[in-house]
């Protein structure tokens, strides 16, 4: 297992990337976000990250917080889980190897096999769509963030974003299966709405603390 130590290391290091124009107004903010195949939302029956425009299930609310070199996490609101991507493509193997290169004590023989197990490669020009994509969902996994879970907002225009992992892959709308998957261009599936929630969320609480006093005071006047 100390084979995978650098990996680890590689999680959660920072990037040296320039950085994006990353509206600072959506920092700190409580969201949901839609894309073309419905809001996303946590299928915690499957443990995928969903869209779904069905009646009956609720988009997921989630934390924008931010992080080093201009970069973003999307936590689950109320809980530690974050939006987290699969390794895949080229640039996810290259960064990986390079590391894992100069381990000491790692036979280099061994680093393409820690590579092929760890990194998809995505599809190919043989798939349906041809090369460039991986159709694996997002998943929400404990934090704190590492760069699997570590974003770049690309905005498109007011309140509408591409969202690129460290490895230059986009958050996609899977929308003929419902899924949030991963892309290598920034084009109408890759593009995502966000609304901000934080007053709605706040006029709930205080509700909610309105309620639970009217409660206690109907209760303590029976007395």
């Amino acid at each position: 297992l100390h084979y995978f130590f650098p990996f680890a290391l590689l999680m959660t290091s920072s990037t040296k990337e320039q950085r994006c124009n990353v509206p600072d107004d959506w920092v700190g903010k409580l969201v949901t976000i839609r894309g073309y195949g419905g809001f996303i939302r946590n299928n915690t029956e499957s443990g995928k990250i969903v869209t779904d425009s069905t009646h009956g299930h609720g988009p997921v609310v989630l934390l924008i917080e931010g992080r080093s070199d201009g970069k973003v996490a999307f936590r689950l609101d109320g809980t530690n889980l974050y939006l987290t991507q699969h390794l895949y493509g080229d640039s996810a193997s290259a960064e990986i190897s390079k590391i894992l290169f100069q381990v000491p004590k790692l036979l280099p023989e061994m680093v393409p096999g820690i590579i092929d197990y760890a990194v998809d490669q995505g599809s190919t020009n043989k798939d349906f769509e041809g090369a460039g994509f991986d159709y694996r969902s997002m998943t929400a996994e404990p934090g704190p963030p590492n760069a699997l879970q570590e974003f770049t907002l690309e905005q498109v225009r007011f309140g509408v974003f591409g969202i690129k992992s460290r490895f230059g892959k986009y958050w996609r709308s899977q929308h003929w299966d419902g899924l949030v998957s991963q892309s290598s261009h920034l084009l109408g599936d890759e593009t995502w709405s966000f609304t901000n929630v934080t007053k709605a969320v706040k006029q709930e609480s205080k509700k909610k603390s309105m309620t639970s006093r009217e409660i206690e005071w109907g209760h303590t006047g029976g007395n």
